[in-house]
């Protein structure tokens, strides 16, 4: 057999001569013993693409381009000895997850970390190392049995060999073949065949692109050229080698290959083998016209190469800002490459590894309209049908949790539109709809429930007839019976039509995942099952166990999408992509620690596991810190010698976090043989004159006033309005009229809101956008039950015909404790009981309002005032919520129109005067924490509502009309915290002395008359504190922040009247610009839910600042009698 190894360094035609060798072939002899080209993988495809790439040959039938995995499995098929059932990568970390759980107890180091998501698969790429390595668990226990001084070291290889040999077991029961077996079969097979003299002749064979081979693919090679009449085996080296060259030699990593590949070939009897060394000046040579080029290659390898002095324009040196910069600078290359008459296809980008980049190629490239092809095999593991399978097992195996449920309806591959899934989610997380109530009927819910049944039906169907069929047997489940359901599952819901138009036209959104991606994993996914039931058909489990094994399926699906369209940007990574025809090649991430890269360590056999095995058991295996450091200087050898007109390297000066980067030992080596090429300087800012694509026009239109006269008159008044971010400050009054009319229906607190920020008004009221509201026992919801609660107590008091003052604090505790057993039921669909979370803050709750309720009642007995009504509504329909309802407040506007007010207050508080036909009036509003009135907020309204209240109760005939007086008077407004609020103190006695009093922890503030200061509190002038509205009486006249005088009161009362006015006159004017106020540190924006909305900068935004009131308009705020 003759065997030719051809050398030669990158660029001097090993590719090129093997191509020419068999296109020549073929067209000499287009029938005859087969002809094989060995590649790896990724390269197949291209190599292909420029044999056919001359007119000469128009196709042909007897060569085959396979990588080595495929030749082994091409002819054992050939021969009828392939396995028939084989199991893929997929499969095998499905079994392995299978096996750790099965075994785990007899694990001694893997044991603890044996079911950690992604072991499995670790432990995959171990057995396959072992595997490509050709050691056997019987390899594996001799080498634990030397290994006496270390015993950790002892306990993984047990482990390994009884997983390994666990494994090999299941695929003999299952008779099952692995994919990493392929090779030694086929190996043992060919000499078998050549020992029996069966005539199997290959007449040539060819390999190229290899620079490293794993023991099992020389032994596999050395049996192949038994039945070759002649091999050519091409290798990166620049002469016939006969010992180790240095570790940072580029070529040091084939040189040791070539070795090892010679040493074996020359071992077959019959074997001929000599060199060819290709040289430079033989044709074609990539850099024949390129000296700077010729100049990279021949000097890679120096320690001091010498310096190229001639000016060229070959090389470029660019530092860039950051990574994003130095995208954006490869970009503008690729444009101008084809402005000049270039085409895509002539250019590659490449990066050491695509992770470092690939968000930003994939965001800029898109942005700058490059068509290009990422180089990589694409990861399913969150495509939309790896996520519905997942979810839709989770769904049944855990009793349709609404976060697996919803999860399965948002993969977009069950019918339901976007909006109703909204509506869906929302109703779900507002009512609470979990677990068992997805399967029960609404037909006799509430309306807002019922109205979905007919969804709910068709929606839960196939996910039904899933959990039917994967729960037939209390005992488990099997493997081929879960794929089984799935596939129905997928009919059920059309999967493979809904992939397929995705294919054609992909939704909106889909950008990370290519057209073509969505056609390949739809097999990727039917694979997947077939290894379910090829490896695990029979493999009967708890479904619940089932996931962690499935999973290990799915993380790792992947497909290879091929190019769509020629004319396209190759982008990729150095140690994958290959392009052999490249005009111009851009290296990014000439950084160190980018490239060179890092050694991934590896996580199973550590660095000093491995280096023991070499030296105690003499077990070589595939990794080394020497040997990743000689594959990165191979690597960076690769990616500068790969262009054939101009090579341009870019770094950042600093990463993504803002810290500085240095400059790679690849970078400064092109720098010291170019010292003559300058470095350019590139921040990602470009000029309008040198922009080469409307997107770096943007930033300049924005900043108009900035644009050349020429541009910015060119600049729309849309782009000019960018400047800065100004919404119209108004609606058109079109819109204020289909919006409002001339009656502005609202409330105070939308009131408040406006004051606050007009925007926010906007956003909130008038479109109704709000935060989703969720099925707990939050804040808000607790607040509004202990308001429940409270009206409903009232209303137990009226019931037996009795007022608050006629109870004993015992009897007010036990009402309390009836009330929440009526209100805790039905409130919010049963929140408070729906788990005991959320029972044992209802239990809370109901302790802070028995403190209450009993602290309340004893205060009447000083208190002038009767609680008359709760939950008074003005504004409302009767029918909605618990209370009292009355009219709305018509408040008429300067100018015309009229704002028509909402509101409800909590608690009403009245002293009928016998002597007069009137009644004097205090509003109460029930706070879940203790909140104070501020002089400042009153005076610029946003604190409006217990006013409003008061202003509404003396305003509407309604309410006098049902209380049974011709006027009722304002006497006072009160916030009251229902929470008990334990008051602070110098040290831990002044502490508790603050707290003796129980009124201390239900604070009252707000404003009153204090002229009338008796109707509070009868006996204040005979007390310290008045309780518990905190004020005290000293030579007959009320003293505190919230005592007023009559006029001071009256015109109070009318400022929150002018307020109401001044803001509905506002409103009706369409005045909704984006005004948050600020009062110190305090912003609107703090506490704003549409932060979403507006995104106003918060650093340069102008805020409305809101200064102390006047000196002249303080008595009206707060003046003390």
């Amino acid at each position: 057999m003759d065997i030719r190894f051809l050398l030669g360094p990158a660029g001097s035609g090993k590719t090129w001569r093997c191509v020419e060798e068999i296109r020549n072939e073929l067209l000499a002899r287009p029938e005859g013993p087969p002809l094989v080209l060995l590649a790896p993988r990724q390269a197949t495809f291209q190599l292909e693409r420029q044999l056919l790439a001359d007119g000469r040959l128009p196709g042909y039938s007897r060569l085959f381009i396979f990588s080595f995995a495929r030749l082994a499995g091409f002819l054992l098929g050939q021969w009828g000895e392939a396995p028939a059932r084989l199991l893929n990568d997929e499969g095998r970390v499905m079994v392995l997850r299978a096996l750790l759980q099965r075994h785990a107890a007899e694990l001694k180091v893997f044991r603890a970390t044996a079911s950690l998501p992604g072991f499995a698969h670790e432990l995959s790429r171990w057995l396959q190392e072992l595997q490509q390595h050709q050691i056997t668990p019987e390899t594996l226990e001799r080498a634990a049995a030397k290994l006496s001084g270390h015993p950790n070291l002892a306990a993984k290889l047990h482990d390994t060999a009884l997983l390994y040999r666990a494994y090999q077991q299941w695929l003999q029961d299952q008779a099952l073949g692995d994919v990493d077996g392929l090779l030694p079969l086929a190996a043992a097979r060919l000499r078998q065949m050549h020992k029996q003299r069966q005539g199997f002749i290959i007449a040539g064979l060819w390999m190229d692109g290899f620079a490293e081979m794993s023991p099992q693919e020389l032994d596999f090679l050395a049996a192949l050229a038994l039945h070759c009449e002649r091999m050519t085996l091409a290798f990166c080296v620049n002469d016939k080698v006969t010992e180790d060259l240095p570790l940072l030699h580029p070529h040091a990593v084939v040189a040791r290959t070539l070795r090892r590949c010679a040493t074996q070939l020359e071992a077959l009897d019959g074997a001929e083998l000599h060199y060819e060394i290709l040289k430079h000046n033989g044709p074609p040579i990539r850099f024949a016209c390129n000296s700077a080029l010729a100049h990279v290659e021949l000097h890679w390898g120096v320690p001091v190469p010498p310096a190229y002095e001639t000016p060229t324009s070959a090389l470029r040196f660019a530092v860039c800002s950051n990574a994003e910069a130095e995208v954006i600078f490869a970009a503008r290359i690729i444009l101008q490459h084809v402005r000049n008459g270039g085409r895509f296809r002539d250019l590659a980008v490449l990066v050491r590894r695509l992770e470092s980049h690939e968000a930003l190629l994939k965001r800029i490239f898109r942005k700058y309209e490059i068509p290009f092809f990422l180089d990589q095999r694409e990861s399913m593991a969150h495509h939309p049908v790896a996520e519905l399978t997942r979810y839709a097992l989770r769904v049944v195996a855990y009793g349709w949790q609404n976060t697996d449920w919803l999860g399965a309806l948002k993969t977009g591959l069950v019918d339901i539109q976007d909006h109703e899934l909204d509506e869906l989610e929302n109703l779900a997380l507002k009512l609470g709809l979990d677990g068992k109530r997805w399967l029960q009927s609404w037909e006799k819910e509430e309306e807002t429930i019922a109205y979905w049944e007919h969804k709910r039906r068709r929606l839960v169907e196939p996910f039904e007839a899933l959990a039917q069929m994967v729960r037939r047997r209390p005992s488990g489940v099997s493997g081929e019976e879960i794929a089984g359901a799935l596939r129905k599952l997928y009919a059920d819901l059309k999967v493979p039509d809904t992939l397929q138009k995705w294919a054609d036209a992909p939704p909106a959104g889909a950008d990370d995942v290519p057209p073509a991606a969505h056609a390949s994993v739809w097999e990727a996914v039917q694979q997947w099952l077939d290894m379910l039931e090829q490896a695990m058909g029979d493999h009967q489990l708890p479904l619940v166990d089932w996931l962690p094994i499935l999973e290990s399926g799915l993380s790792q699906l992947s497909v290879g999408v091929i190019p769509p369209a020629m004319d396209q940007v190759l982008v990729g990574a150095v140690d994958r992509s290959r392009q052999p025809e490249l005009q111009t090649l851009i290296v990014l991430g000439m950084n160190e620690g980018l490239f060179p890269a890092p050694p991934q360590l590896p996580l199973l056999m550590t660095v000093n596991d491995r280096e023991a095995l070499a030296t105690k058991c003499e077990l070589e295996l595939g990794w080394s810190l020497a040997g990743c450091q000689s594959t990165e200087h191979y690597l960076g050898y690769i990616a500068c010698t790969r262009p054939s007109s101009s090579l341009v390297v870019t770094r950042a000066e600093v990463d993504a976090e803002g810290r500085p980067l240095n400059p790679s030992l690849f970078y400064l080596r092109l720098q010291q043989m170019f010292p003559g090429v300058a470095e350019e300087t590139f921040t990602g800012q470009i000029r309008p004159e040198e922009a080469l694509h409307p997107i770096e026009l943007l930033p300049w239109m924005i900043r108009a006033a900035t644009l050349p006269e020429a541009l910015a008159q060119r600049a729309p008044a849309q782009v000019r309005a960018l400047r800065r971010y100004a919404p119209d400050q108004r609606l058109s009054q079109a819109a204020v009229q289909r919006l409002f009319g001339q009656r502005l229906v609202t409330n105070v607190s939308a009131l408040e809101t406006y004051a606050a920020c007009p925007f926010r008004f906007f956003v909130e009221k008038v479109l109704r956008a709000e935060e989703r509201q969720l099925f707990a026992a939050d804040p808000l919801r607790c607040g509004s039950f202990m308001h429940e609660v409270l009206a409903k107590f009232h209303w137990l008091i009226t019931e037996q015909g009795r007022r608050w003052r006629d109870l004993t604090p015992e009897e007010a505790k036990a009402l309390i404790t009836k009330a929440a057993e009526e209100v805790s039921p039905d409130f919010h669909h049963g929140v408070m009981e729906a788990n005991p979370r959320h029972q044992w803050m209802r239990t809370l709750l109901l302790e802070r309002l028995q403190e209450y309720a009993m602290q309340a009642v004893g205060w009447m007995r000083t208190y002038q005032l009767d609680p008359w009504r709760v939950e008074v509504g003005f504004g409302f329909d009767a029918n909605q919520g618990k209370g009292t309802a009355f009219p709305m407040w018509q408040v008429p506007l300067e100018g015309g129109g009229e704002i028509l007010l909402q509101g409800r207050i909590d608690r009403l508080d009245l002293y009928k005067s016998k002597a007069d036909d009137l009644a004097w009036a205090v509003v109460f509003d029930y706070k879940s924490s203790e909140t104070e009135v501020k002089p400042l907020e009153l005076f610029h309204g946003l604190d409006l509502q217990l006013l409003t209240y008061l202003n509404a109760v003396q305003a509407l005939p309604e309410l006098r009309q049902a209380v049974g007086c011709s006027e009722i008077r304002p006497l006072g407004a009160f916030y009251i915290s229902i929470t008990a609020s334990p008051k602070s103190g110098r040290s831990r006695s002044n502490a508790r002395e603050e707290n003796k009093t129980p009124a201390a922890a239900f604070p009252h503030h707000g404003r009153f008359n204090g002229n009338h200061w008796k109707l509070l509190h009868a006996e204040a002038d005979a007390v310290e504190s008045a309780e518990p509205f905190n004020f005290k009486v000293k030579n007959g006249k009320a003293t505190t922040k919230g005592a007023m005088d009559e006029e001071a009161w009256e015109e109070l009362l009318k400022q929150n009247l002018q307020h109401i006015r001044h803001f509905g006159a506002r409103i009706l004017a369409g005045e909704m610009s984006v005004a948050p106020y600020q009062i110190n540190r305090e912003k609107a924006c703090d506490s704003c839910t549409c932060a979403a909305v507006c995104r106003i900068d918060l650093g340069c935004h102008p805020f409305r600042i809101l200064q102390s009131p006047p000196k002249q308009n303080k008595s009206a705020a707060n003046k003390q009698v």
